[in-house]
């Protein structure tokens, strides 16, 4: 799982990408695996069988569980809390004991008559095969594959090997190998395709299907109920250095605000996804010096026709400044470059001795009375976000020179727990804060 790499890194992975962002590879099908439903069997056990509709124009995905080994257990056959909502991540379970244990999928591609469905290519990516950090390593296996790749400019941490097939259980395996790759104990931050060198590619030519193994093996026993034996598994279906088409990136909604200890949590919504685009989250303390931070490939989520993208910046720099700038950087697939509108959050770091704006009640049930004042007047937008990011209420207001008070009403239905309410005027912070619902 990814994000806390260093600067190096993220500049060797931009470079990656930006080289094969030039080359477009017509047979390749982008596949988007979502919203599964059980369609016989008993769920999580062998035999159960997942459809996925429309993963391309005209193909369902049927996948079944055709063997489990070592006791481990499905917990979430698609889990889209994290990560991409267009990937495919099973969340298996281990039992806790020394030893490898798996579950053992077989994908079959299928027209809208049941009829199997050969595929010239399908190009895949296995994301996030880390570990716990402690002893716990993630790996994933292949049958039926052409041949696969790994980042040539990041060194690969993942351990790859051909492995004897000892479980052709159902007699069609294509092969009498498979291959293996191996994660570390280290972990990576959430599922993100920035960490590459946890990711391997994989490549399939004129198939109608093939075998996927998702396990983990433990080197040290865990107790039983352990987080750290969820073990979260991604495998998205494109080649995630590769490109679809060339259209222009849209994005709207491009929000951030402080969250605890000087954290910064970035959303937005953009349909970079389907246009074959990616975005580069460049991040500066003086707005005319911007870096590149972070690359994102794409959304955790879909809302309508476009993706939900988020990032948080955890980057203990921030609590030695107090404002600190951010805009996007838009790249579509035939290398074209453009930026969006640069926001601010205001931190009450050193130089801020009083609050700007005032919130009460705090902590507050039904409603929220906002005051500040204000050096203009214009246009001002009040956003209540919640510990995740997301954008739960929004108050547009014409601020005036000098004392300002909004209320925002209906707060009523809202979860217990933290948010953050940032107070915008003209496109300018004025502050981010942090409140509490009863």
């Amino acid at each position: 799982m990814k994000r806390n790499l260093t600067h190096s890194l993220i500049y060797c992975v931009l470079t990656v990408i930006l080289a094969a962002f030039t080359a477009t590879t017509k047979s390749q099908v982008s596949l988007q695996f979502s919203r599964p439903q059980l369609i016989s069997g008993t769920d999580g056990a062998i035999g159960a069988t997942y459809k996925f509709s429309n993963v391309t124009s005209g193909t369902d995905a049927y996948v079944t569980i055709e063997n489990i080994v070592g006791s481990a257990t499905l917990k979430n056959i698609d889990d889209t809390t994290t990560g991409y909502y267009n990937a495919w991540q099973p969340v298996v379970t281990s039992p806790g004991s020394v030893g490898s244990s798996y579950i053992k999928w077989d994908v079959e591609f299928k027209d809208k008559s049941g009829n199997a469905k050969s595929m010239l290519e399908v190009d895949a990516t296995g994301i996030d095969i880390d570990g716990d950090g402690y002893h716990i390593r993630e790996f994933t296996m292949i049958n039926g594959l052409s041949t696969y790749n790994l980042p040539s400019q990041v060194s690969s941490v993942l351990a790859i090997t051909n492995e004897t097939d000892t479980d052709n259980v159902k007699g069609t395996d294509a092969s009498s190998t498979n291959l293996k790759a191996l994660g570390p104990v280290s972990n990576r931050t959430n599922i993100d395709t920035v960490s590459q060198d946890v990711q391997i590619g994989y490549v399939f030519l004129n198939i109608s299907g093939f075998k996927y193994y998702t396990g983990s093996t433990v080197d040290q026993s865990y107790s039983p109920g352990s987080s750290s034996l969820n073990r979260y598994n991604s495998i998205y279906f494109q080649k995630i250095v590769g490109s679809i088409g060339v259209l222009k990136i849209n994005y709207q909604d491009f929000n951030a605000f402080a969250g605890d200890n000087n954290s910064i949590n970035l959303s937005w919504l953009s349909d970079a996804d389907n246009n074959g685009g990616h975005f580069e989250i460049e991040k500066a303390y003086n707005p005319d010096s911007f870096n590149t931070m972070a690359v994102l490939l794409g959304a955790e989520s879909m809302s309508g026709n476009m993706g939900y993208y988020k990032y948080t910046d955890n980057s203990s720099d921030n609590a030695s400044h107090n404002i600190i700038y951010y805009r996007l950087k838009m790249i579509d697939a035939s290398g074209t470059v453009s930026y969006s509108q640069t926001i601010s959050v205001k931190l009450n770091n050193a130089t801020i001795s009083n609050s700007v704006v005032k919130v009460f009640p705090n902590p507050y049930m039904e409603k929220i009375n906002v005051s500040f004042d204000s050096k203009e007047a214009g246009a001002t937008q009040i956003l209540l976000c919640n510990a995740s990011g997301t954008i739960v209420k929004k108050l547009n207001q014409q601020a005036v020179a000098g004392s300002n008070t909004f209320t925002i009403n209906n707060l009523s239905q809202q979860s217990a727990g933290v948010y953050f309410l940032n107070v915008s005027v003209n496109g300018k912070v004025v502050e981010s804060k942090k409140i509490m619902k009863l």
